[in-house]
């Protein structure tokens, strides 16, 4: 009998030390601590970018959601959300999980439609009539025509007083002109921004105002395509009117090469019948 409860005894010994143990390293055990996790900036406009960051200590893995996956204990990504999300990082060690979130805000673009006419103006040129006035016309001639001669646009768009709401940010803008026919090959056509003021009822080719030789944007056109909206990305130029950083006395359209015979395109001005093909300043803002 008293070996056995000796021989009991021991077993009670061994099974205490490993139940120890286990205690030790695994249920007293710390759990990962998140020491930082956040998004910067917390709110972005629809197709800007945030960044995580995150610091975590005592952890064996640590993973994102949202396809980030396994990421190191310290680090930062760059992501794209394109509606209000919010992230959730996990930390686990054999402890156990914990977890943080971090939320990105998308904050939706509106949009405004500019149109010369009731809200600008709008004229083109024709190196052939220097001294006469088109600012009537119902179409703008852009580059050189089978009679072998030069034709600019002008547009100015009225952004005085500010026509976007309270607090509103620009995130970019765009020019529209309804192409609808050309002649000869492919053409690549700038916006230039005005430098001196003018008048719609008197432009002509021998007063043009002065413009800046540097295009704000170009893109080469189809010459021949008919019924297309051409489009120029003037998203500083737009920001910096608005803000008051650039004088707004409008665009100017042109070739970027007007030394190529046979290349131009027809495009509607402010006085053709269809209000829907008028030239459109699309000015694009958010309201945090």
């Amino acid at each position: 009998m008293k070996r056995i409860l000796i021989k009991n005894g021991k077993y009670f010994l061994f099974f205490f030390v490993i139940i120890f143990l286990i205690c030790l390293y695994g249920c007293n055990g710390s759990t990962p601590v998140i020491n930082a996790f956040f998004a910067n900036p917390s709110a972005i406009v629809a197709g800007e970018s945030s960044t995580l960051s995150w610091t975590v200590t005592d952890a064996d893995t640590v993973s994102i959601d949202y396809g980030i996956g396994t990421v190191d204990l310290t680090g930062i990504t760059t992501v794209n959300p394109t509606t209000d999300t919010t992230y959730t990082l996990i930390a686990t060690n054999s402890a156990g999980p914990v977890t943080a979130t971090a939320t990105v805000t998308v904050v939706p673009i509106e949009t405004l439609t500019l149109q010369p006419g009731s809200e600008g103006k709008d004229a083109d040129v024709w190196e052939v009539n220097t001294d006469i006035n088109t600012g009537n016309e119902p179409i703008f001639n852009i580059g050189y025509s089978l009679e072998k001669w030069r034709g600019r646009a002008y547009l100015e768009f009225d952004l005085n007083p500010n026509p976007l709401p309270e607090g509103a940010v620009v995130v970019g803008g765009d020019l529209r002109l309804y192409q609808y026919d050309g002649t000869g090959e492919d053409i690549q056509i700038g916006v230039y921004p005005v430098t001196s003021s003018w008048s719609e009822s008197s432009i002509a080719w021998d007063n043009q105002p002065n413009s800046s030789s540097i295009a704000e944007y170009t893109d080469v056109f189809n010459s021949g395509a008919t019924d297309v909206w051409c489009i120029w990305h003037v998203d500083d130029l737009v920001k910096g009117w608005l803000d008051g950083s650039i004088n707004n006395y409008g665009i100017l359209v042109r070739p970027t090469d007007e030394s190529s015979n046979d290349q131009a395109a027809y495009f509607r001005s402010s006085d053709y019948t269809e209000a829907s093909k008028h030239p459109e300043l699309r000015i694009f803002y958010s309201i945090p």
